[in-house]
């Protein structure tokens, strides 16, 4: 919003989809609902942030700030909270940008696979096997010479339903 007078919120975060997550980038919504917030009328704010899918996250977002900035008396106490929320945020930074990327005790680590994946269990990983009577045997792996049917395939394990159904294909001669 273009005008004469900026906006003189303190800092916020942003939750709009346009500016999520920015500082001090608020649509008129969220700076209206964060000066009722801070002047006591937080019922008001929520019922404006209803209309909004996004809305209700702005309060719990911002929620700390808010509240610090809703218990000072005035401007400069709402100045030294939010430099003091500042320099938090910078001592967190710092202590993350601290951190050694290339730590070895971290050398097996992916951060890219989620631990609580049911495929990544161990229990998945089956170490015996069942036969018909019920009694457990231990699969020998020195005698696997890699002869599977195709329905006892790993590989024909891991397809899915609709690629089995079109398996057929690649056995057709053209």
């Amino acid at each position: 919003m273009k005008g004469n007078h900026p906006r003189l919120l303190p800092y916020l975060v942003a939750v709009n989809p346009i500016n999520y997550g920015r500082p001090c980038k608020l649509s008129c919504v969220e700076a209206f609902a964060a000066t009722l917030y801070i002047t006591g009328f937080k019922e008001i704010g929520e019922i404006l942030l209803k209309k909004f899918k996004w809305g209700p996250n702005f309060f719990k977002l911002n929620e700390e700030l808010l509240d610090a900035y809703a218990n000072c008396d005035c401007s400069a106490d709402v100045i030294k909270s939010q430099n003091a929320y500042l320099k938090k945020i910078e001592q967190i930074k710092r202590e993350r940008d601290d951190i050694d990327m290339f730590d070895t005790s971290l050398e097996n680590f992916n951060p890219n696979r989620g631990i609580n994946k049911p495929y990544l269990t161990d229990s998945n990983i089956e170490d015996s096997s069942v036969d018909e009577s019920g009694s457990n045997e231990e699969e020998d792996d020195d005698d696997d010479d890699g002869d599977y049917s195709e329905e006892e395939s790993p590989l024909f394990s891991f397809l899915s339903p609709v690629t089995h159904n079109f398996s057929f294909l690649l056995y057709k001669s053209f």
